[in-house]
């Protein structure tokens, strides 16, 4: 009696299919900050951050960047998708403070879709409430004889405004700079 059960579960117990789970052999992609201020250190308004990932079972196809202001739950950062391993990031700071921390996170991306889990990411402060700015006071074109025409297209990447040949232009200028001197 006692053997015929043993069978019957060994019976019953091998007639189960099999479930196998699939085993995701792709290594993540690694990140690395190659160039950026030093954690917790304060930098200018404007910033040159570099990095660079790489993959031991494929290739590094992008990266993701984020910026915040704080330490975020990883779940709710918004990260942009770029090719680049540079980029120039401009930070303001509100004009009741003199200094804004900020976080930058960068991950890779590789050839199958997958990210680095740890992105690499640097702490820094940011000082400046406002960049300096250049405000053109007079633009002129000036012919031989000391007739002037107004230069006033307002196209920055295409002007329209030209001056005939032989003539000069003339530009006045000032800057400003709401937290430092101009001299």
């Amino acid at each position: 009696g006692v053997l015929l059960w043993v069978i019957l579960l060994g019976v019953l117990g091998g007639c189960r299919e099999q479930t196998e789970l699939p085993i995701d052999r792709n290594a993540p992609p690694e990140t690395v900050l190659t160039g950026a201020p030093g954690d917790s250190q304060t930098a200018f308004y404007t910033v040159h951050l570099f990095w660079s990932g790489f993959d031991e079972d494929g290739e590094v196809v992008g990266y993701e960047w984020a910026v915040t202001e704080s330490l975020p739950d990883p779940d709710t950062i918004e990260y942009r998708y770029t090719t680049r391993t540079d980029s120039v990031f401009r930070f303001s700071v509100p004009q009741n403070s003199e200094v804004l921390g900020h976080r930058f996170y960068v991950r890779a991306i590789d050839n199958e879709g997958k990210q680095d889990p740890t992105p690499a990411f640097t702490f820094f402060a940011s000082r400046n409430t406002c960049a300096p700015e250049v405000i053109f006071t007079r633009s002129v074109g000036l012919s031989p004889t000391g007739e002037t025409v107004a230069i006033n297209s307002t196209n920055a990447f295409a002007p329209t405004d030209t001056i005939p040949s032989g003539w000069s232009a003339a530009f006045s200028w000032r800057g400003e700079d709401c937290d430092a001197v101009i001299r």
